[in-house]
């Protein structure tokens, strides 16, 4: 009689590696994860295109080059199902480091009526050029030309890059491209307007991050239509998402399956058991990682080890998974099914200390 087929579960846990060489080197930094270490001990790493966005559209199936995460978080968040072509132009504040300029890992939080008060000045700019803003949710800004300006000779979609890519890197290199000075102009021009805003000198009096930028992003190919009647023309591997945020609530929704904030160790556990194929977006190292906080990317990890991956070393060494950790710099740890008779060996450790290449 042929086992039952063992549940994957796919982890996406962007941001692990990418700083361990540097924090040893500066401040003799180890990670500390013995969960963890026990499944990537057991596994076989595989060469992948790096990048969080890129690997989360992979397996998918979807396009990373030519995937339009602004078309596709509009309709979610507005249910309108044939999004024009436009930009998310979300609110963020820019910071200033010692020799350059950093984007703040995570976005002002505003209110419903901050964001009624800087979309009201801002679009009265924008529509001497035709454009205008939209925010059906506070976070979730969005521009595109005015309905009646549709005809009208407007400046050529900029190239640009998602929020996630600067880190903590400068930010220069990642403002919007191409052969349209107009675009860095009117960003400068904005900058200007929200510097003194009266929303912003409320947040700064009260201690919250301003909006003194908007970032551009989210537009690849207008036309690229990955969907038919509203679902991927080609299913994923997984059968249950959780994590990710509107990334994840945006593929699961495309896809046509359950989307969960997160995850508890008991449903982990029973998903396994029941032979789920789960996909487990865990962003959560990228913020201290761009912060340049190794102590505070150690307790994410930590709490990531005594839960998910506490719960996954145990039931893989059961046989009841297999596992694929995708780190997002490049590398997909294939860890799979335990057989039967090596269930009780002592199992590999992965050394955190010997880095891989």
């Amino acid at each position: 009689m042929r086992s039952p087929v063992p549940a994957c579960i796919t982890v996406l846990l962007p941001g692990l590696f990418d700083a361990l060489a540097l924090w040893r080197q500066d401040f003799s930094f180890t990670a500390r994860a013995p969960c963890l270490a026990r499944l990537l001990g057991a596994a076989r790493p595989v060469p992948e295109p790096a990048g969080y966005e890129t690997v989360l559209l992979n397996a998918f199936g979807l396009d990373a080059a030519r995937f339009s995460w602004a078309m596709a978080r509009y309709r979610l968040d507005t249910g309108v199902a044939d999004a024009p072509a436009l930009l998310c132009a979300d609110p963020v504040c820019l910071e200033s480091g010692v020799d350059r300029i950093v984007l703040h890992p995570e976005p002002p939080p505003l209110s419903i009526p901050e964001t009624g008060a800087l979309l009201t000045d801002l679009n009265r700019h924008l529509a001497m050029d035709g454009w205008q803003l939209e925010a059906p949710v506070p976070q979730h800004w969005y521009l595109r030309p005015q309905p009646d300006t549709a005809s009208a000779p407007l400046p050529a979609w900029p190239r640009t890059v998602s929020p996630l890519i600067p880190g903590s890197a400068s930010i220069q290199p990642f403002l919007p491209g191409g052969p349209e000075r107009w675009w860095r102009r009117m960003l400068t021009e904005l900058q200007m307007l929200l510097h003194q805003h009266p929303v912003n000198r409320v947040r700064e009096r009260e201690g919250l991050l301003p909006v003194n930028s908007l970032w551009l992003w989210g537009l690849n190919d207008p036309d690229y239509v990955p969907v038919r009647s509203g679902r991927l023309v080609a299913p994923p591997p997984f059968q249950q998402v959780a994590g990710g945020g509107f990334r994840g609530r945006i593929l699961a929704a495309m896809a046509g399956i359950p989307w969960h904030e997160s995850i508890g160790d008991g449903e982990l556990e029973a998903l396994c058991r029941e032979r789920a194929d789960v996909l487990l977006i865990c962003p959560g190292l990228l913020p201290p990682l761009w912060h340049d906080a190794p102590e505070d990317w150690q307790q994410v990890l930590q709490q990531l080890d005594a839960g998910l991956f506490r719960v996954l070393a145990q039931q893989h060494q059961a046989g009841f998974c297999r596992v694929i950790l995708h780190d997002g710099s490049g590398r997909a740890w294939h860890c799979g099914p335990v057989p039967f008779w090596q269930r009780w060996r002592r199992p590999a450790v992965f050394d955190f200390s010997r880095l891989p290449p």
